[in-house]
């Protein structure tokens, strides 16, 4: 019975001149067969990356559930998948067609799936690159080489691949332990330089990163400066409560409400929007942790109270 199928999978291959789904179902039949042999899922996966008949999705499909049921045959899935990375750049639904591998990425050896991984991520194919750092923590890619991938990403010049990269980056803060106060540092003052981004979706994950690095920032330091670093913290996510995106304010907020420390007196400008008082802060806050000046914090919580007042009124 196999063997009749197999040879009707391939007779209606030499007698295809339009694409068909026959063939397929007729390949699907045996691959969720359990008692379908090796040999002949491998002749299926062979044909599968070599007919252009087929459509992508189609192809990644039918090989995910092959990686699914048949994990020992992983490496020829993902071989057979980085070969119709490379070889069919140019067919457009390449996409939604990865959806289906990230869904369930092969389980073979680590280096051949992160290989994979960096091959498709600098490939030509914007959407395939934004779809894999959306799905990056499902493929078995090493913390320091994703870090690296991630951070490079967020100046791609698509801002939904920036975007990407900064969730990338947020997820992975909450994930790995990092002790590196030098890495921290870096990621923390690369959300903070996209604060100021063109584009409204990439400010709004910005601020999330913002908040969480500099949280992380402000645990990995010893005591003495920990209290600067948190007010640090507190006026960068202040200075974006007067965003003109009403998204962007509800995010600021947001991080605000989970700071866990703040010094009194920025708590106490944060009520009124006339300064205070000149007051110089000492520490990391006048490096550059700080890029801001104080003013940033005036009156921030009324800004929150005015726009909650206003969307209600409307």
């Amino acid at each position: 019975m196999e063997q009749n199928l197999l040879s009707n999978f391939e007779q209606s291959l030499k007698t295809l001149t339009k694409p068909s789904l026959k063939p397929l179902s007729i390949a699907r039949s045996l691959i969720v067969n359990p008692s379908t042999t090796d040999q002949t899922i491998s002749s299926i996966i062979q044909t599968l990356s070599t007919n252009p008949n087929f459509h992508l999705h189609h192809i990644t499909t039918l090989l995910s559930e092959i990686s699914v049921a048949r994990p020992h045959l992983s490496p020829t899935v993902t071989a057979a998948l980085r070969s119709l990375s490379l070889t069919r750049p140019d067919i457009p639904p390449r996409a939604a067609a990865l959806s289906t591998l990230v869904s369930s990425p092969p389980a073979s050896d680590p280096e051949t799936t992160e290989g994979l991984f960096l091959s498709l991520c600098f490939g030509a194919s914007v959407p395939v690159r934004h779809r894999l750092l959306l799905d990056a923590e499902k493929f078995d890619v090493r913390p320091s080489v994703l870090l690296t991938v991630l951070l490079g990403f967020t100046k791609d010049p698509y801002p939904y691949v920036r975007k990407g990269a900064l969730d990338g980056l947020i997820g992975l803060c909450n994930r790995v332990v990092i002790g590196d106060g030098g890495v921290i540092e870096g990621c923390y003052l690369r959300g903070v330089e996209l604060l100021s981004d063109s584009e409204e979706c990439v400010r709004c994950s910005a601020v999330r990163m913002v908040s969480e690095w500099g949280k992380l920032l402000v645990a990995n330091n010893d005591d003495e400066s920990r209290r600067d670093l948190s007010d640090a913290l507190y006026v960068q996510l202040c200075s974006m409560v007067r965003d003109m995106s009403m998204n962007v304010r509800v995010e600021a907020f947001n991080a605000l409400g989970k700071a866990e420390t703040a010094s009194q007196y920025l708590l106490m400008q944060t009520l009124s929007k006339r300064v205070l008082e000149e007051n110089k802060i000492s520490g990391q806050l006048s490096g550059k942790h700080f890029r801001l000046q104080a003013l940033s914090v005036a009156g921030a919580f009324l800004h929150g109270l005015e726009d909650e007042f206003y969307e209600k009124k409307s």
